[in-house]
């Protein structure tokens, strides 16, 4: 399959690989979307409808589980490793060590009683900065960050995925919200997420 036309959002992954796309008759971004949009919405409800225990949280293989949720019905690859170099994320070889650091870190967090919010944050954030699978990094730990705020205030943030998809005001925001938090300035993602806890 050849590439899918369209240009890809302010600050996204470009996917150069389409070979484990599942649904052949796709050939633009915008369907694409709808598809993962579709897929994405069945795995929110499932992991944000039942109950939920932090523990879930510290074990690498849950988060591999989301992501192929998320994905199963478009990508042959949903759940797994990527095997090469993004322009973002970690070296591939280092995935594996920097998940175990990450679920470190979220004993710590907890443990120190910082505010869910700030919690929060620092999971989106170290999550993205992983950057574990070939696509769909930043849907994944999204979700991954309201399956943590449900379990602790039973409120989820209502991220406008729509929005999310285009450049615009709120992407960009968004997306140095990030890249703050990569420097260890967290204000503007806590801020991000707390506007839109709902």
């Amino acid at each position: 399959m050849g590439k899918i036309k369209d240009n890809i959002p302010y600050g996204a992954t470009p996917l150069e690989d389409y070979s484990g796309l599942k649904l052949n008759h796709i050939n633009t971004l915008q369907g694409l979307y709808e598809a993962e949009f579709y897929n994405i919405t069945l795995a929110a409800s499932k992991y944000l409808l039942k109950q939920l225990s932090l523990n879930k949280l510290q074990d690498r293989e849950y988060f591999f589980k989301i992501h192929r949720s998320m994905f199963f019905r478009v990508w042959k690859w949903a759940g797994q490793k990527r095997n090469n170099n993004k322009s973002i994320g970690v070296d591939k070889f280092q995935i594996d060590t920097e998940l175990l650091k990450f679920t470190k870190n979220f004993e710590f967090w907890e443990l120190s009683k910082m505010s869910p919010i700030e919690i929060s944050a620092r999971i989106h954030q170290n999550l993205v900065f992983i950057h574990p699978f070939e696509n769909g990094n930043g849907r994944w730990a999204r979700l991954v960050t309201n399956i943590y705020l449900k379990i602790k205030l039973q409120q989820i943030i209502l991220w406008p995925e729509q929005e999310l998809y285009i450049s615009n005001t709120f992407r960009k925001r968004y997306i140095e919200a990030l890249r703050s938090a990569d420097k260890g300035n967290f204000f503007e993602l806590m801020r991000i997420h707390s506007d839109m806890l709902g």
